[in-house]
This record gives C-alpha cells, sequence and structure tokens, in this order.
C-alpha cells in the first residue's frame, strides 16, 4: 500500500470516529456555507453603504476629525489626566461608561490623534449597530432599509461621528438584542451580555430597557427564548439600580436643564416630538406640526402612529419601538421643561434621534399584504432619500482649530485653552511641569526684566486680532489673539510670542506653528488667555529660551467693547414667529460707535425669513429710535457676527439703550435663528433680557457687541 493510499485510509478513520450525530452537525453547517457566506457578503454590502452615508453626510470630518463638545474637555482631558480612574467618573449626572472606555483609549496614543481615534471609534460603533440591524436573526422586513436608517435620519447630525454622544447609537443596537433569535453559540451569547452590560452604564437608557425586557420575557413562549431574555434582564436590572440611585443623588444635574423659563404653549410637547422625528419625510410633513394648528396636526398624527403599532403584523415589536422611541425623547425634552423653545430650535437632536429611526422601522413592519408591505417599504425608502438629500454634506463644524499644532505644546509646561468644537469650547490646560514651564511665572511681569538682551528688529509679524472669547464653559475674562511671525534671523518661527500690554508687562503668550496666508505658511500664532477688557497690546517674539525678543507688531483697538460680551454661554434664544426678545443697557460712554451681535443656528440649514430689528435711546425720559432694520436668516451661519447700523447713535447721547428683535407671527420658521444669552459675571450688574416680555430668570443677556468711540 502506498503513503497516499495509507493517508486517505486514516481520514476516513478519523471521520468514522465522530459519532454519528456530530458527523450530521458538521455536514449540515457545511452545506449551510455557501448561503452564509452569501447572507455575509450582503450584510457587509449594506455596512459599505452606511459607510459611504456617513462619508456624505460630514465629509470634512473624516478629512479632518476634531473633538466635538464634550468630546474634548470631559471624555480625554479627564482620561489624559487620570487614565483609568475616570472610567466611572459621571458627566451631567450619567455613569458614560462606553465613552470613558474609548477616551482612555485613545489617551493611550499621541494626543495629535486622539480626535481621530475618538471619531472613527463613533464611526465604527455606529456600523456595528448597522451589521446588527442586518443580522438574519433579526425578524424584521426590509432590513437593508432598517438598517440604512441608523445612519440617514436628519436627527444624527450631532450624534454621528462624536463619542460623547454614542451612548444615544448603542441603545438602538442594545434594542436589537432583545428582539434577535437566541444563537446556539455561546461565545455569541456571551458578546450580547457584554454589549448590553456596558450601554447600562452609558447614560439612563438601561432604565428603559430593563421593563421592556422582563414584558418581553413574561410574554415569551418559547422556552430558550426566555431563558435569554431573563439573563439579560437581570444584567440590565443590575446595573439600572445602580444608575437609578447615582441619578437621584445627582437628579439636580441630571434631570434639569440650566434653561432660563419661558412661558409657552401646552401643545409644544406634542408638536416638537412630531416636528422633530418626522425630520426624515422632509419639510412638507414637518411644517404641518407648527404654528396655531400644529398641535392638531401632532395629535392626528399621534393617534394613527398609535393605531399602526397596536395593529398586527409584528404587534409586540412595534409597541416596544413605540414605547422606546417615545420614553428615549420625552426623556430628554423633560429636562428643558422650563423652555421648550430650546429645544425645539437648538441643535439637541439626539433626544430624537431614537425616535426617528424606529419610526422608520415601524412602517417597515406595518404592511400585512404583499401590495401594502411595498407601499410601506417604498414611503421608507422616499423617506430615506429625502433624507440623503437634506443631510448631505453638513458637518456639524467647518471650523479648523488647528488640534495638530496645539498638541505640540501639551506637555510643554504652559497653560494653554485649546479651542474645539463647537465654537466656544475649550480644554484648559493648567500649569505644569514641563521645558516651558518657567515661562509660567512670567505672567504679570515687564518683559525688560526677564531679557537679558535688548530688544531687536530681526523679524516681521502682524496682530491681526484681539477680541473676547465667548466660551460655552466657565472661561469667562478669555480673550483670543492671533498674528504672524517670523525670525528672519534664523528664517524660522520663534519659540513664543510674548503679549505685554500698554504698561508693558506680560499678559500672556501666543504659540507660533500655526497655518497662515503669508509666504512663510506656518508662521501664524494664536493666543487664548485672560486679559483686559480694553487692551493696548504688543506682540514681541521671544528667541533662546527668553533671552532675546523682537518687536513685531502693536495693536491699539480703536474702539472697546462693553460687557454685554462677557460671561458664561448658556444657551440660545430662537426668534421663532411670534416672538419679542429685549435688551437693554445703560451706555458706559457717551458715543456708541457699533452695535452687533452673533447669531447661532445649532447646527441647521436655517429658514429663509426676516428678523426685525430696532435701537431705541431714552435721554431724559424722551425715547427716540436711532436705528432700525431686518435681518434676511438665509446663508447666516452659527455666530455669525450681525451689524445693526445705527445711522444716528453718534449724536445721541442716552441714559438707556433698547435693542429690539422681533419677528412677525405670519412667517414660517421651522428652523429659526437664535440669539447667544450669557450669564454676566457676578460683579456684574446688567439689565436681564426680556423674551416675549418675561425677563430672564437667570438674569442673563443677550451677547451684544457693543463699542464706543474713544
Amino acid at each position: 500500500m502506498d503513503n497516499s493510499s495509507a493517508y486517505s485510509k486514516e481520514k476516513v478513520q478519523i471521520v468514522l470516529g465522530i459519532p454519528s450525530r456530530r458527523r450530521r452537525d458538521i455536514l449540515a453547517a457545511l452545506a449551510h456555507l455557501p448561503s452564509l457566506l452569501q447572507g455575509a457578503t450582503s450584510r457587509l454590502v449594506v455596512v459599505l453603504i452606511a459607510l459611504l452615508i456617513l462619508y456624505m453626510r460630514m465629509p470634512s470630518d473624516f478629512a479632518n476629525p476634531q473633538f466635538w463638545g464634550e468630546d474634548g474637555p470631559i471624555l480625554y482631558q479627564q482620561a489624559f489626566d487620570h487614565g483609568l480612574r475616570s472610567i466611572f467618573a459621571p458627566a451631567a449626572g450619567y455613569f458614560i461608561l462606553l465613552q470613558r472606555l474609548m477616551a482612555i483609549g485613545a489617551s493611550v496614543f499621541p494626543p495629535s490623534i486622539a480626535p481621530t481615534i475618538m471619531g472613527y471609534g463613533a464611526y465604527a460603533l455606529t456600523l456595528l449597530v448597522v451589521w446588527m440591524a442586518t443580522s438574519p436573526r433579526f425578524d424584521v422586513p426590509f432590513r437593508p432599509l432598517i438598517a440604512l436608517a441608523i445612519v440617514l435620519v436628519p436627527m444624527g447630525y450631532e450624534i454621528l461621528g462624536s463619542a460623547a454622544n454614542t451612548q444615544w447609537i448603542a441603545p438602538i443596537g442594545s434594542f436589537i438584542i432583545l428582539f434577535l433569535r437566541p444563537s446556539s453559540s455561546k461565545l455569541v451569547l456571551l458578546g450580547e451580555s457584554l454589549f448590553l452590560a456596558v450601554i447600562a452604564f452609558t447614560g439612563p437608557c438601561s432604565l428603559f430597557l430593563t421593563p421592556l425586557c422582563l414584558v418581553l420575557a413574561f410574554f415569551e413562549r418559547d422556552a430558550a427564548t426566555r431563558n435569554r431574555l431573563l439573563a439579560f434582564a437581570a444584567i440590565l436590572a443590575a446595573a439600572s439600580s445602580i444608575v437609578a440611585i447615582h441619578i437621584f443623588l445627582h437628579r439636580q444635574e441630571a434631570l434639569t436643564a440650566p434653561v432660563p423659563p419661558i412661558v409657552m404653549s401646552w401643545d409644544l410637547w406634542i408638536k416638537i416630538p412630531l416636528a422633530k422625528t418626522t425630520a426624515s419625510f422632509g419639510p412638507w410633513i414637518t411644517d404641518l406640526f407648527v404654528g396655531d394648528r400644529g398641535g392638531i396636526f401632532a395629535s392626528m398624527a399621534v393617534g394613527l402612529i398609535t393605531l399602526i403599532a397596536v395593529r398586527e403584523p409584528r404587534r409586540s415589536l412595534k409597541l416596544s419601538m413605540l414605547y422606546f422611541g417615545t420614553i428615549v425623547m420625552m426623556s430628554g425634552i423633560a429636562k428643558y421643561r422650563a423652555s421648550l423653545y430650546l429645544v425645539a430650535a437648538s441643535g439637541s437632536t439626539r433626544y430624537f434621534y431614537s425616535a426617528s429611526v424606529l419610526l422608520l422601522w415601524l412602517l417597515c413592519c406595518t404592511g400585512r399584504t404583499r401590495a401594502s408591505r411595498i407601499v410601506c417599504a417604498s414611503i421608507v425608502a422616499a423617506a430615506e432619500i429625502t433624507s440623503l438629500v437634506i443631510t448631505s454634506d453638513t458637518p456639524r463644524s467647518r471650523l479648523d482649530f488647528e488640534w495638530y499644532a496645539w498638541t505640540k505644546y501639551i506637555r510643554s509646561g504652559l497653560a494653554l485653552n485649546i479651542p474645539i468644537t463647537p465654537k466656544g469650547w475649550i480644554i484648559p490646560i493648567p500649569p505644569h511641569d514641563g521645558p516651558m514651564s518657567e515661562f509660567n511665572r512670567w505672567i504679570g511681569e515687564p518683559l525688560a526684566t526677564r531679557l537679558e538682551r535688548p530688544v531687536d528688529d530681526h523679524c516681521v509679524g502682524s496682530f491681526d486680532i484681539a477680541e473676547p472669547f465667548n466660551g460655552v464653559l466657565d472661561n469667562t475674562g478669555l480673550w483670543i489673539m492671533k498674528g504672524t511671525a517670523w525670525n528672519t534671523e534664523s528664517d524660522r518661527p520663534f519659540e513664543l510670542i510674548a503679549i505685554v500690554d500698554k504698561n508693558d508687562r506680560i499678559v500672556g503668550f501666543g504659540l507660533p506653528g500655526f497655518h497662515s496666508s503669508d509666504p512663510h505658511q506656518n508662521s501664524g500664532w494664536t493666543g487664548i488667555f485672560l486679559a483686559s477688557e480694553s487692551p493696548f497690546l504688543k506682540a514681541y517674539g521671544l528667541r533662546d529660551h527668553g533671552r532675546g525678543a523682537c518687536m513685531l507688531a502693536q495693536l491699539i483697538p480703536p474702539m472697546e467693547p462693553t460687557d454685554l460680551t462677557k460671561g458664561v454661554f448658556i444657551g440660545g434664544t430662537p426668534l421663532v414667529a411670534g416672538a419679542s426678545v429685549v435688551q437693554q443697557f445703560k451706555p458706559a460712554r457717551p458715543i456708541i460707535e457699533e452695535i452687533s451681535v452673533p447669531v447661532v443656528d445649532w447646527g441647521k440649514t436655517q429658514s429663509a425669513y426676516t428678523v426685525g430689528w430696532r435701537v431705541n435711546a431714552t435721554s431724559n425720559g424722551v425715547r427716540t429710535a436711532i436705528g432700525q432694520g431686518e435681518i434676511a436668516t438665509q446663508d447666516l451661519k452659527d455666530w455669525q457676527i450681525v451689524k445693526l447700523p445705527t445711522p444716528q447713535g453718534a449724536s445721541v447721547t442716552a441714559d438707556l439703550i433698547e435693542v429690539e428683535f422681533s419677528v412677525a407671527a405670519d412667517q414660517v420658521t421651522p428652523n429659526p435663528i437664535g440669539l447667544p444669552l450669557l450669564k454676566p459675571t457676578a460683579e456684574k450688574k446688567l439689565i436681564p433680557v426680556k423674551v416675549v416680555g418675561a425677563p430672564s430668570a437667570e438674569d442673563a443677556v443677550v451677547a451684544l457687541r457693543l463699542r464706543y468711540r474713544r
């Protein structure tokens, strides 16, 4: 017998040695392998389409990932400073375990790629949920449409690609897990259990998933499915009990948003949810839920959706969708119960994300007959195409704060304020040991006492910007300053830029290495630090570790701002139809050169309408109009400065100035612009803004920018 015959006989003996039942299982698995591979391929195609859609929505976020909001100062900075100790640190009264794990992972790598890791990690989680939605164990029709809804709904604006907001996508994955048919693989069961355990400590959704899981287990007839659901319920119940206790102990922070109260109509509680969750269908549908008749249409829509949910087929699944989407949405709205206008007009789309996705899912599961199923699928497909058109190329921010340039100084020892998106957010880095920590002791001292050599002129540069940095967090008094600087002697950027006041005392430092339009592309410098309200500033380039300096430029502001540009940003007041916003102030100087105001758009394409404005001056009891006009909202950008021309302002000496913004009641404003509100510093007593005649309960003021003639 040759060797090949012996080898074949050995293989036959090995196969025959396997028990017959096991052989049948193996042969059955091999028989299904082609179909399994085909199914995996089709699922992968859906995931790749979802990835393409994400890129079409926010191409600049892929090309230049940046921290968004809490990604920076809450997640990454705390992970960078405290490592694993930050894993159960709460934020806004909740545990955010998933986001903490992502931030801790990013903190292991160089800071320059941290936004990329966290942003791409958020995209990966989204695609994982898309993959889960395409599972053949998920017994729903039109799975590709259901999966793509996760990345298409407009309410995903501030969620997709943001690590901080992954807590709103992950519960969709948890919801899917509850409705998957049991797998024969213990490894799959372990993975699903771990996923649920992590999500249970991420935000408050475990409080909503636990009762749903228990109800499903109670009504489930199949023993294997019931046992699986009971195991999941045990995990969720254990976590939700801890989460509930923690929320109770931090209930003020967790359950209430710090917004000024506004008198409002009761029907906003149904108009806002319907207008937001139906955004996938376009403005011709969402516009039905605004205005005086919006409450009627919203009530009809609620009744129709409820009727669809309670009817077969898949009644239990549809009722679960209705329950979960509604409770997640209403829990978010309840935080803004004092001022629903803010959640209606703000970028707080995250509260409506789950409901938007589940509404499309519910429609996919509605049809009884083949014809009705095709009609429902066509409606969902049309909504998703509309969503793609609406959301294409709508990144959260097009600003580039040059994170890479800032990261070169994170371990320098200098005190830093690193700007991130959205505009107004910073990552504060306190002074620490490092190669440049000595310069922290220069603040407040005359520059001349620190130099070892006379100031020379071997440089070129400019001082281009010095303006208040109106931030979101507690950064009152910060200014942002920018310019260019180049050391002509060494033909390279300076080590540091010293900013001095009119008394030649150092008030802060600018950091070189930023992009500029000059021939030397990296000659730009930027600094964000505390400074005087009326800075007469000079910029010096430092060389040889501060031994020498070169005079770059001098900036003397021709006009000086007032305190209304100072304070902590606490939100915006939307200029909706019928709105009236009045801000009064006492002039600090006799002659006003300029009045301007920034606007906020909450990340949405603005409705085309007009806002009327009027400036009145009161002197000795006589009220005089010194300026009026209209603001066209179309094409306005977030934090764009709008000037209010006052041709008569220079000739009026007033005791009181009143700036009023109003919108006619007959205008259509589904996506209004807004005015940013600031909470003044404690030592500044300003007149609170009046919104629809009611003074702000938090003494907030509109972020007017006022400049006076010197």
